[in-house]
């Protein structure tokens, strides 16, 4: 993880800013374009196209900020308590051990910030394109190497949680074929889900209450955990969460 990028872009600011001013004065008519600035008056939403989702790292993410929807999160685990709940529950949160950049990355620009992610913090705005993609590089490498921030819900609470990792308890029912594989249903006396699972025969739980940690997902009509691990309750209890 490059430590000095926020010093490498106030520099290419502060350049721009010079190129700009001789520019000037040599050619009064002509500007060249601004691909960077220093800004109090920023939004994580401006720098979202349609159909993408923001990816935000933070060493620490304060109160008071708000994120799009289904936004990607990389925090580090120290910092996990501090997320606001709201961010928690809409967006997919990961948690790195390495955390020394804070910054907010969409399509074509982003933002980063001089210390932590903060409504009160200056930011820099660039859309230099090898500066993003050397953003978008960083933040896919740590997200490929971060751990997910697994979210404790009951069943009736999955239907907002696809993509999510989830931790449900539940009584499991009976056994169902789906597409090919075992699916164990799920219900909490509300709401049911599948769980399919590679832990062995789904058929081993029926008829007991079990703890299921894994992902979400929501494919059409239907809704399933793909299980990292099923536990009978009184297992689970040793597990920490």
């Amino acid at each position: 993880m490059p430590l000095s990028l926020f010093s490498l872009f106030l520099g290419f600011v502060l350049g721009v800013a010079a190129t700009g001013i001789a520019w000037s004065m040599a050619q009064r008519t002509v500007r060249p374009a601004e691909k960077a600035k220093v800004t109090a008056l920023w939004n994580i939403r401006d720098i979202v196209e349609p159909g993408h989702r923001a990816a935000i790292v933070a060493e620490h993410l304060d109160q008071g900020v708000h994120l799009p929807p289904q936004s990607k999160l990389i925090v580090p685990a120290s910092a996990i308590h501090a997320v606001p709940q709201a961010i928690l529950q809409s967006c997919e949160v990961r948690m790195h051990p390495d955390v020394r950049l804070n910054a907010a990355i969409g399509k074509d620009r982003a933002l980063l910030f001089s210390g932590h992610v903060s409504p009160k913090a200056h930011a820099m705005v660039t859309t230099e394109p090898s500066a993003v993609r050397r953003l978008q590089n960083d933040f896919e490498r740590m997200w490929g190497e971060s751990s997910p921030y697994v979210e404790r819900v009951a069943v009736s609470e999955l239907a907002t949680k696809d993509g999510r990792h989830v931790d449900v308890t539940g009584r499991a029912m009976d056994v169902l074929e789906y597409r090919g594989k075992k699916m164990l249903r799920l219900t909490d006396n509300k709401a049911q889900v599948g769980v399919v699972t590679s832990q062995g025969d789904v058929a081993q739980w029926a008829g007991t209450n079990v703890r299921v940690i894994g992902k979400m997902h929501r494919d059409g009509g239907h809704s399933y955990i793909e299980a990292d691990r099923v536990m009978p309750v009184g297992e689970a209890r040793s597990v920490a969460p």
